[in-house]
């Protein structure tokens, strides 16, 4: 251990062999000094962890609370601030900064940052998936993306803001969006239609009869554009 003037701790280095490497104030503080490899960069990174093993850490308090779980890559401040568990991935800051359990991937300021018990997500994007709690093996790519799911497991959502207001629902909906308003929509079995047979397409219709299918009630569709002038150019519209 290195110390400053004033007795305060500069870095430390853990185990008889050197192979967890900590820097910072309370940096791997409780680390037992087995052979654990864990790296920790910045105040109270990886504070807490005993056992864990394999942990990389950087930036203040990321890894704080993390005791046992090992194989996190942690990286921003308060990144995986409060996780237990293993195999995590957070890279912003508040990424993953509740979460308590494995196999996640948060990549984004305040991804997945209210997620505790939730596993298999991954989430790409400033606040992608952030308020997610304990819903699983969703998918969210992109800024704000499935923003207000909770709850609801199996969903796919890539685009700026797509699935922003999705109340929490299951069932594997995929969403390709983008800010301009262009929006193509799959639903799955599960809402009553056959896998790949539900689409929405949302756009400004042209002289070709390019058309809008939007939804009129639950698992019902209705396919809405003007009749197009019979032209030489075989295009037409729906009504």
């Amino acid at each position: 251990m290195v110390e400053d003037s004033g007795g305060s701790e500069l870095f430390r280095i853990h185990a008889t062999d050197s192979t967890s490497l900590f820097q910072g104030f309370e940096a791997g503080d409780a680390d037992d000094g087995t052979n654990n490899g864990n790296t920790g960069f910045g105040r109270y990174t990886l504070t807490s962890v005993t056992s864990g093993a394999s942990n990389v850490a950087f930036g203040n308090e990321a890894l704080l609370s993390n005791i046992t779980g090992s194989q996190n890559t942690a990286i921003g401040t308060y990144s995986l601030n409060y996780n237990t568990a293993s195999d995590n991935t957070a890279i912003g800051h508040s990424a993953f900064l509740n979460n308590t359990t494995g196999g996640g991937v948060a990549v984004g300021a305040h991804a997945l940052s209210a997620n505790t018990t939730g596993g298999a997500n991954t989430a790409i994007g400033f606040l992608a998936l952030t308020a997610n709690t304990t819903a699983q093996r969703n998918t969210a790519v992109g800024t704000q993306a499935l923003y207000v799911n909770t709850t609801g497991d199996e969903n796919t959502s890539v685009g700026f803001q797509s699935l922003f207001a999705l109340l929490p629902t299951s069932g594997a909906i995929t969403v390709f969006a983008d800010g301009g308003g262009g929006q193509v929509v799959v639903t799955s079995a599960s809402h009553g239609q056959s896998n790949g047979t539900s689409v929405l397409i949302e756009g400004t219709t042209n002289y070709n009869g390019s058309f809008t299918i939007s939804a009129v009630d639950t698992n019902t569709f209705e396919i809405t554009d003007t009749w197009v002038s019979d032209d030489a150019t075989g295009w037409w519209g729906i009504a």
